[in-house]
Formats: structure tokens, C-alpha cells, sequence
């Protein structure tokens, strides 16, 4: 299993049916990867019977759902397997043998996930149930923002927390001050018109432009010396930040 896969399984159990509904898994065509990148399809008859296909090459075991210890019991010829439900959906089972700590079999439905892309159906699920957007940042990765509460800025990266920093967004002119895995800023790009050209202040979102903020002219730091902003409106630069706003 994926590091990934490994480390959000635990936020979406609560979402898991039980393995005992067994019309979540049978008469369904179940995909499983090998480690070989070889595909096994496995179809749970309602009589019992296991139908397992390789390259085209039937076999037929056996499957049994044990009540007692809520697993499943799998003869596949060659062995038998016991094993204990870790999340089942309609379009997804991962199961973890019994007795092991992460050695899990993965099956895919694969009439609901046809392209067999597992670990997306994952992340889509995870952010679905829990009201999660991803926010694209200009490094090509992601970072998940979590919508729920009022003026929620709590965010996370593939399910673990965010490493304290800044962050630049794929929006022009964004950036996350990030910090203990929320935002705590959102710095943004606007343009002002000086007599002395047009600048540009990176200042917090839906603020006024403040002591600290960066200054640019033409994409470089700003010349030290007074910029008026507008009517009464100024501020005062020195290396290419404001030190005095009026």
C-alpha cells in the first residue's frame, strides 16, 4: 500500500460500510494489482463460490463471511486467507489479512472505478466527506483547505500536517503565511499608480498596505523615498520595504 493510501485510511473508515452487508461485494467485478502489475479479477458468487481470473485463466475457490470474528474467510486453492475488514465502499475494498499490521489485499470495482486509479478515488472521497477543497500552488503540488466552520483556515497536505512557511499559489500574486498547519495570512499582489510609475505591494488580503510590506517597481524592490498611494494617502520605503505609512 502507498504511503498515501496508508496515511488517509485511517479519516476515512468512519465512512466504511460493514463487512457483513455482503451486497457491497458480491456478483461485483473486483480488480487486484499485484506487486507484478498484473491484474486478478475476483467475482464473489452468492453461492459461495470465488471466481478468480488471471490472463484469462479461471480458477474457482471458495469464500465464506465468518459472523462470529466479522471476516472473511478465502480459499483461493493455492492457499487460504483470512482477513478483516479496513474500508469498504461499493467502489473500493481493502482488506488487511489477519494477524498482520498494513498487509492488506486492495480491490477495485472496476465499473465504478474503471481507470483502476485507486489512491485518486481515495483523495476524492477523503475531500468530498470532509469538505475539503484543493488549492493548486505554483510548484505544481497541493494544498487541502478545509471548508467546514466559519472562516476555517485549517489545512493539511495528503492527509498530514503542513510544514510551517510561505507558500505561493498558482493565482498570480497569492501567497499562505502558513503556520501550525493554518493560515494564518493570505498575502496578496496590488497594484498602485505613484508619480514615480506603477508599483506593486504584497499586503495581507482585504488590507490596507502597512509597515513590513514589500514594495516593487518594475519586478525589483523599490527604490528608497516616498510613494503616494492617493489623495492623503502615502507611504515611505527604504529597502524595498514600508517602513512609514501616512
Amino acid at each position: 500500500m502507498n504511503t498515501y493510501i496508508k496515511n488517509i485510511l485511517p479519516r476515512i473508515r468512519e465512512f466504511s460500510a460493514s463487512l457483513d452487508r455482503i451486497e457491497f461485494f458480491v456478483e461485483v467485478p473486483w480488480v487486484l494489482i499485484d506487486s507484478n502489475s498484473k491484474w486478478h479479477k475476483y467475482i464473489f458468487r452468492r453461492n459461495g463460490d470465488l471466481i478468480m481470473s488471471k490472463d484469462g485463466q479461471a480458477i474457482i475457490g471458495k469464500w465464506e463471511y465468518l459472523s462470529t470474528s466479522r471476516c472473511l474467510l478465502i480459499n483461493r486453492i493455492e492457499d487460504q486467507i483470512l482477513l478483516n475488514q479496513n474500508f469498504i465502499d461499493p467502489a473500493l475494498m481493502i482488506l488487511k489479512k489477519d494477524g498482520s499490521i498494513d498487509e492488506n489485499i486492495i480491490l477495485a470495482n472496476e465499473l465504478l472505478i474503471p481507470d483502476l486509479d485507486i489512491e485518486k478515488y481515495i483523495r476524492n472521497l477523503f475531500l468530498q466527506r470532509n469538505n475539503i477543497v484543493l488549492v493548486p500552488l505554483k510548484n505544481g503540488s497541493f494544498i487541502e483547505k478545509h471548508n467546514f466552520g466559519y472562516d476555517n483556515r485549517n489545512v493539511s497536505r495528503e492527509g498530514l500536517p503542513v510544514p510551517d512557511g510561505e507558500y505561493e499559489l498558482r493565482d498570480v500574486g497569492k501567497k499562505y503565511l502558513i503556520f501550525d498547519s493554518q493560515i494564518k495570512k493570505v498575502i496578496t499582489k496590488v497594484i498602485y499608480k505613484t508619480k514615480k510609475g506603477i508599483i506593486a505591494i504584497n499586503q495581507e488580503e482585504f488590507m490596507s498596505p502597512k509597515n513590513g510590506d514589500t514594495v516593487f517597481l518594475n519586478n525589483e524592490p523599490a527604490p528608497d523615498g516616498k510613494y503616494r498611494l492617493g489623495f492623503m494617502n502615502s507611504i515611505f520605503v527604504q529597502n524595498g520595504k514600508i517602513i512609514i505609512k501616512q
